[in-house]
Formats: structure tokens, sequence, C-alpha cells
């Protein structure tokens, strides 16, 4: 494997990339946007660094990293959404519950 201008280039790129989008994603989780979709931020960066490595290794083997990526992937993003809007049906029947219980209180 030769380490070459193309590979320190797109290394060099996919850093920058790297440090930017740790800076959006730390945006979006402190105004809470970020809430239930980490998983789909996960696999922007992911693809994001497939293009990139793409100039070093080719299309094809992009293409075959990517369904690789699919496969062990989509388990991981179809379970997190799941967790996610159990946390958040969980979160409104304890809401409707308190609500009841002060309006029990009355």
């Amino acid at each position: 494997m030769s380490f070459g201008w193309n590979l320190a280039g797109v290394m060099g790129g996919l850093l920058l990339f790297g440090i930017g989008y740790n800076a959006l994603v730390a945006k979006l989780e402190r105004e809470g946007y970020a809430d239930g979709y980490t998983a789909l931020l996960v696999v922007g960066g992911t693809l994001i660094t497939v293009v990139g490595a793409t100039i070093v290794i080719g299309i094809e083997a992009a293409v075959q990293v990517t369904l690789c990526f699919v496969a062990s992937g989509t388990p991981m993003i179809l379970g997190s959404i799941a967790r996610y809007s159990e946390e958040r049906r969980a979160a409104e029947e304890e809401m409707r519950r308190l609500a009841m219980e002060k309006l029990g209180e009355l």
C-alpha cells in the first residue's frame, strides 16, 4: 500500500471535515436539535468519509464498503429510532400521569 499525496490530501480534508462536523454536532446537541438523530449524524459523517476514501480506494471498493456499512448500520439506526420513540412515549405518559395527579389535587 502506498501512502502517497492522494491519501495525505484525503486525510487532511477529512480531518478538517471532522473538526467542522464535530463543531456542528456539538451545536446541534446544545440546542437540542440532535435529540433522537445521533445515528443519522453518524451516517452523515460516515458517508463523507467514504466519499473521501473513494479518491484513494476507487469507486468499486467504495461501493462495497458502503454496502457493508448499510448492512451493519441499518439495525443500529432502526434500533436508535425505536429507543428514542419509546423514550418520548414514556416521557409523555409520565407527563399525563403527573397532570392527572395534579388535577386530582384540585
